[in-house]
């Protein structure tokens, strides 16, 4: 059997009205699972900063990736160009609460599970020996060419110079000492 002999239609979400100043937001009760795993990754990417993820930036890209996802709410690129203030005027205003309050409960509980779930296979993995590994032979280029720079650019007369100053702070005695 052919999969077109199913007949098969993509089930059309349900759509709540909600009431945002006076304008009608549509919020769907579902969206497409490409839409919802590009969600959950592009919250782990933007929230880890330096080897840690942020709990705020994780909560911020979240909601601001639902509404922009669930409901008829167009951000500009300019709304984008700083998302802090952009999160911060939709919870502020109370678009924020109002829109998650809408989309299905088990909905926002599936996303923060597979968010969870993904950082700790991520910080498994980011103290595991594998990365570790991974990440030495990723430095390993940079650290050769230091070497090889050092190696490249060594002046015997500066060597003694430093050996010469380290002996006359040791009261002339042999650095390192002789046995």
């Amino acid at each position: 059997m052919k999969l077109s002999d199913l007949k098969l239609q993509k089930e059309k979400p349900e759509i709540t009205i909600i009431k945002i100043n006076g304008q009608d937001v549509e919020v769907y009760s579902s969206i497409s699972p490409i839409n919802e795993h590009d969600i959950i990754f592009t919250v782990l990417n933007k929230s880890y900063k330096d080897g840690m993820y942020s709990p705020y930036l994780m909560k911020m890209y979240l909601t601001l990736f639902l509404i922009s996802n669930y409901t008829n709410i167009e951000f500009t690129k300019e709304d984008w160009e700083d998302e802090q203030s952009l999160y911060e005027i939709l919870v502020m205003s109370g678009v924020a609460a109002a829109v998650t309050a809408a989309i299905p409960k088990e909905t926002i509980k599936g996303f923060l599970d597979a968010i969870a779930v993904e950082v700790e296979a991520r910080n498994d993995f980011n103290y595991s020996m594998a990365a570790q590994i991974a990440k030495f032979i990723n430095q390993f280029p940079d650290l050769m060419q230091q070497a090889s720079d050092l190696v490249a650019n060594f002046d015997p007369d500066k060597y003694q110079q430093i050996i010469d100053a380290a002996k006359a702070a040791n009261g002339n005695r042999p650095i390192p000492p002789q046995k």
